[in-house]
């Protein structure tokens, strides 16, 4: 499994939760069309662009119980907190509406704290095994 350094995600991190906080600011700007799809404000799919591009994705997201990482967070790795991430970012794909659910229920939020709290106990230079490989860096 390829190993990013923890400057690279620093970096992701500042950026996705900026983007997040934006996007949780215009969640009351989701429309719905005729057929019941939500119109998406252009910051919620820069959010969700940004995540799909970033070193937080995991390929192998789908072998993970994404409820019972969220019930743990004190307890999961990066490893974990990437595919929930994934989850989340991949939702939309199965299910019209999944974004709107997340940030209302701001389901990121303890996520990105999560990834933060761990990248705050390690050194910047230091490579980071379980953040995976979607992402540019790789």
């Amino acid at each position: 499994m390829p190993k990013v350094r923890a400057d690279i995600l620093k970096e992701q991190l500042t950026q996705l939760t900026q983007l997040h906080e934006k996007a949780l600011r215009d969640v009351g700007a989701i429309e719905s069309n005729d057929h019941h799809y939500p119109s998406y404000p252009d910051s919620i799919r820069e959010l969700m662009s940004y995540l799909a591009r970033s070193q937080f994705l995991h390929r192998e997201y789908n072998k993970f119980k994404i409820n019972g990482i969220l019930q743990n967070l004190d307890e999961v790795g990066f490893e974990e907190l990437t595919a929930a991430l994934t989850a989340i970012c991949r939702s939309e794909k199965w299910c019209t509406g999944s974004w709107k659910m997340h940030l209302e229920n701001k389901s990121m939020l303890p996520l990105l704290k999560r990834v933060g709290d761990l990248l705050s106990k390690v050194s910047m230079s230091e490579r980071i095994t379980g953040i995976t490989v979607y992402g540019p860096n790789n």
